[in-house]
This record gives structure tokens, C-alpha cells and sequence, in this order.
């Protein structure tokens, strides 16, 4: 009787898992940057990189090490409070107020909740500090991803027509990631 009630995990159902055990995580590390106006996040533990990073736009910590959880953001974004809009992926990063600036925000900030949209993956992640940031998955017809979660050594992408797959990272973060 007991294995009839047993229903396998799907996919969704783990990667819905892995965002809620993100709850209290720390983002400590936030990069963006143009032409394609991505977004990368570093949450959790500080883990040190392989091979230290040797861009001089880092800071040191984002240059020795990555998120214990990383989130890269491909397709539309928008960070937002309940008194309004703060940025997007369309400002402009040379701006009166540069983009980097408004994003610091983000830093120091505990996640409440990291959730996704059932039908479309759509992410929002909403932050201690009263900060949303929202992912809109826009790929349909392209074969561009949207956006990936790196837990540890597993990597989950949501791809075009909000396709969900995993892949192993392969013991550190992955090069299309790293910010070297």
C-alpha cells in the first residue's frame, strides 16, 4: 500500500526543492554587465575558485570566490521595492546613477523566498531588505537559455519554452559563469 503512495520527484519538484532551501541565504556578490545586460548573483557560502579570477572589475572576494548557490540571469530582469521600480536590464550602465550602483543593494541582503512561476519559470526572488527581483523567461522561439541556479555541483537551466534540465557542473562553477 505504501508504494502506491510513493510518487516519484520530477524535475520541476527538485529544482522547487533547491529554491526553497535557498530561504536566509546571503547574496554577497553581484555582477552585471553589458552588451547583453546579464545578471550573476553569489549566495551562500564563500567557496574558493580553482583558478582566481583576474578581472580588475571585481571586487577581491568575487575574484577568489564564488556562491555556494549562483544565479545567472540571461533574459529580462527587473529589481524593484513596494515604493517602485530601481532598475532593469535595459538601463543603461553608464547612466546619471550607474546600474552597478542601484544593484548594490542587492549585497548584504537575505533571501525570503526564491519561487518560480508554474507554467512559464518566470523567477522572483524577494530579499529581506523588501527588494524583488523578477526573471521573465522570454526565450521561445531562440535557443537561448533564460537562466541558470548552480547548487554546489549541480546546475539547473531553464531554457527556451520554459524547458527545465540539469547538468553536473562539474565540481566548480561552470565556465560559461565565470566572470574571469
Amino acid at each position: 500500500m505504501l508504494r502506491n503512495s510513493i510518487r516519484k520527484m520530477t524535475l520541476r519538484d527538485e529544482f522547487r526543492a533547491v529554491l526553497a532551501n535557498t530561504k536566509f541565504a546571503e547574496v554577497w556578490g553581484v555582477v552585471a554587465g553589458p552588451p547583453t545586460s546579464w545578471l550573476s548573483l553569489h549566495i551562500g557560502d564563500k567557496c574558493p575558485l580553482d583558478v582566481p579570477s583576474t578581472n580588475p572589475h571585481l571586487s577581491e572576494d568575487l575574484r577568489l570566490y564564488e556562491g555556494s548557490i549562483g544565479l545567472f540571469i540571461e533574459c529580462p530582469w527587473r529589481l524593484g521595492s513596494e515604493e517602485g521600480l530601481i532598475c532593469s536590464w535595459s538601463d543603461d550602465f553608464a547612466g546619471d546613477v550607474p546600474i552597478m550602483t542601484k544593484l548594490a543593494a542587492l549585497v548584504n541582503a537575505r533571501i525570503e523566498a526564491l519561487e518560480v512561476a508554474a507554467g512559464t519559470l518566470d523567477l522572483e526572488l524577494r530579499l529581506t531588505n523588501g527588494l524583488r527581483l523578477t526573471a521573465f523567461c522570454d526565450s521561445v522561439e531562440s535557443e537561448d537559455d533564460n537562466y541558470f541556479l548552480r547548487n554546489r555541483d549541480v546546475l539547473y537551466i531553464v531554457g527556451p519554452r520554459a524547458t527545465l534540465r540539469r547538468e553536473l557542473a562539474g565540481g566548480g562553477i561552470t565556465p560559461r559563469l565565470r566572470l574571469v
